[in-house]
């Protein structure tokens, strides 16, 4: 797991916490691990990066996460994104 930050409007640091998943094996409780941990470190943005496609069930609870809005970009993203490495 690593931390990054970005700034916003406000001059404030926002963090995405990023996660690399290079196993065959992939599951939603990846996801709802990383969604956790946005919360707890109230981070803006979780991404999760695997080398293999997610399941269905991993997309979905990305699909449905939370909204964060970009006052800087007025715009809004999903909280949870799923980007595959290869």
């Amino acid at each position: 797991m690593a931390f990054s930050d970005f700034v916003e409007k406000d001059k404030n640091a926002k963090t995405i916490i990023v996660q690399v998943k290079g196993g065959v094996v992939l599951n939603p409780g990846m996801v709802r691990d990383l969604i956790g941990t946005v919360k707890k470190e109230k981070a803006a943005i979780g991404l999760l990066i695997t080398l293999k496609e997610p399941t269905k069930g991993m997309m979905n609870l990305a699909i449905h996460s939370e909204l964060y809005k970009s006052e800087l970009w007025n715009k809004e993203y999903p909280s949870i994104q799923i980007r595959t490495g290869w």
